[in-house]
């Protein structure tokens, strides 16, 4: 499993994000199914991430109602996420993120 030119991967949840960052993600979200979360994300990231988040043969996400899958923007780059217990996990198009609000902030200040 290799990263094609063309697949979103994963760079983090929202945990590790801005509060603007997220606002601004869930401003423009739109939920997807499965399917397409599937077809646009790097495999292995996903596998990885469904892994830590306790999924497995026994217990596979796609029996799990409560997880949903959304496209947007994210830091000003097209981005898929999952939601799992209320934490968005975002995919972002070849792991691209621009600056956060804070960084932006920050560079007006000076």
């Amino acid at each position: 499993m290799t990263a094609t030119s063309w697949e979103y991967r994963y760079v983090h949840s929202c945990v590790d994000s801005t509060y603007e960052d997220m606002c601004d993600l869930l401003e423009t979200e739109d939920e997807v199914t499965r399917e397409e979360f599937v077809k646009n994300v790097n495999e292995e990231d996903r596998v990885l991430l469904e892994q830590r988040l306790g999924y497995d043969s026994d217990f596979r996400i796609t029996d799990d109602w409560h997880v949903t899958y959304h496209e947007g923007i994210y830091r000003k780059h097209s981005c898929f996420y999952l939601q799992h217990s209320g934490i968005e996990y975002i995919f972002t198009f070849n792991g691209n993120l621009g600056p956060s609000k804070n960084e932006q902030r920050a560079l007006l200040e000076q």
